[in-house]
């Protein structure tokens, strides 16, 4: 396999950072706590998914269709007879930084056209150094396939906002 690259957002990693980028930074919000992010993160990306006409899976959203399913949010594509006929994206969100690579090797096993993590970064590293660590697992993982396409929003103090970065193993 070659090495994932960094790439242009497609049309629904687009949609997706803009639906969670309005939800602004923590600055706006300061008396939320990580739960209330994980919710609001979950929300947004389960309307999208439902305006797009997926089918959604997420716990605790009003939005999705059907409770959690193996991922923090998942959009389903139903074949006629409600056959599973396709997964248009995969998300875990995670602001524990010691949980993040847990969460995101749930990701990495998925098969999925997007997979998308929201998270905050390893202790003491950039945004930068953390979302190239977590693609170095993708890529090591034997069932990784060529054109796996991962969406990673990074917490920046610094920002005060999400880093967004794409890749393309």
């Amino acid at each position: 396999m070659t090495t994932p690259k960094r790439t242009r957002l497609d049309r629904t990693e687009r949609q997706v950072t803009r639906a969670v980028d309005r939800l602004g930074g923590v600055g706006t919000h300061r008396g939320w706590h990580r739960a209330d992010w994980t919710r609001a993160v979950k929300r947004e990306v389960a309307r999208l998914g439902k305006r797009n006409g997926h089918y959604v899976c997420a716990a605790s959203v009003n939005e999705a269709h059907w409770g959690e399913w193996l991922y923090d949010v998942c959009w389903l594509h139903m074949d006629r007879g409600d056959f599973l006929g396709r997964v248009p994206l995969v998300m875990e969100c995670e602001w524990q930084a010691n949980e993040v690579e847990n969460d995101f090797l749930k990701l990495v096993q998925a098969r999925a056209d997007h997979r998308v993590m929201v998270f905050y970064p390893y202790a003491g590293r950039t945004a930068v150094a953390s979302t190239d660590e977590l693609i170095r697992n993708a890529r090591r993982f034997r069932h990784s396939e060529s054109g796996d396409r991962y969406l990673l929003g990074c917490w920046s103090d610094e920002r005060d906002r999400l880093d967004w970065v794409a890749y393309v193993l």
